[in-house]
């Protein structure tokens, strides 16, 4: 949000636009594609609730303007759900990637329990980071003040990380082709970017550069954060397009080949090989078992 008398360019507007509609634009996708194969789970509940909060700060950032120092009730609205759309954003989308990384990985029972404190750390974290920038909303125009700022960096590091190494840990126990798990641990580890831009929209904030490159800064996490979410679930669509091969995002790789019903006849079969039939060249009393196969059966 612009702070009272300082500007917010219009070119850096329309870059913010530019991420905030590839992050738009790849959640439309990835729910899109969920819903089409009945596959939605929690960590598309939490992505739906990314996108909500995205397309608040894409709202945001093309309302908000350059405010005097005495804004208008409207002006300090649209801080408040800037403040609590770019703070929320890039939490709920680390909480989308967490529930994918549970339902991947089937973790056992202590690691799930360990997984789901780290949930509730994350929450935890959220809501602490938006309260404090909250207070300062009330208190000082929604400037930031340096604690929030060590906090939120800070908080962003300890969460980003866990991100990385999480899915190491627990895909090491998963048998998967060594293609498979590094097109996994490439789409989770893409969340240390998040961080990355962090640590850039701390210094421009010590550094007291413009709060125009802050602001951008907060958007281009809100928007990268959200595409990281929704990453996994492109790559599985690529993978599957190409090379005819389902990644299945509830756990484990399957080829989306046809099943076939093998029947061994007695007095067919050798030592070396068993004849492979349609379901309704099998004997009658296996065939009027198959619906397909009732009406040419009679």
């Amino acid at each position: 949000m612009p702070f009272p008398g300082e500007s917010w360019p219009l070119d850096f507007k329309a870059i913010a636009c530019v991420f905030h509609s590839l992050a738009i634009s790849s959640s439309i996708f990835r729910l899109t594609y969920r819903w089409y194969i009945s596959r939605f789970g929690w960590e598309d509940s939490w992505a739906v609730l990314a996108f909500i909060t995205d397309v608040g700060c894409l709202t945001c950032s093309w309302l908000q303007r350059s405010v005097p120092l005495n804004p208008s009730d409207i002006d300090t609205t649209l801080d408040w759900i800037a403040v609590t759309c770019l703070t929320s954003t890039p939490w709920v989308a680390r909480l989308s990637m967490l529930s994918a990384i549970i339902r991947i990985t089937n973790p056992s029972a202590s690691v799930r329990r360990m997984s789901y404190i780290i949930a509730i750390s994350f929450g935890s974290m959220w809501i602490a980071i938006l309260v404090q920038k909250m207070y300062a909303c009330g208190t000082r125009l929604c400037r930031m003040p340096h604690d929030v700022a060590i906090s939120q960096s800070i908080t962003d590091g300890i969460a980003d990380v866990l991100l990385v190494f999480m899915p190491i840990s627990f895909l090491k126990d998963v048998k998967i082709s060594r293609t498979k798990r590094i097109l996994l641990l490439s789409s989770f580890s893409s969340s240390i970017c998040i961080s990355i831009i962090s640590i850039a929209q701390a210094v421009s904030f010590f550094l007291a550069m413009t709060t125009g490159l802050s602001l951008l800064l907060i958007h281009i996490k809100a928007a990268l954060s959200v595409v990281i979410c929704n990453l996994l679930i492109v790559v599985a669509f690529t993978y599957r397009f190409y090379h005819k091969m389902d990644m299945d995002l509830n756990g484990g790789f399957d080829k989306s080949d046809p099943i076939q019903l093998t029947t061994v006849i007695p007095g067919q079969m050798s030592l070396g090989s068993a004849r492979v039939q349609h379901p309704c060249e099998a004997p009658a009393l296996i065939v009027s078992q198959v619906p397909e196969c009732r009406q040419t059966m009679y």
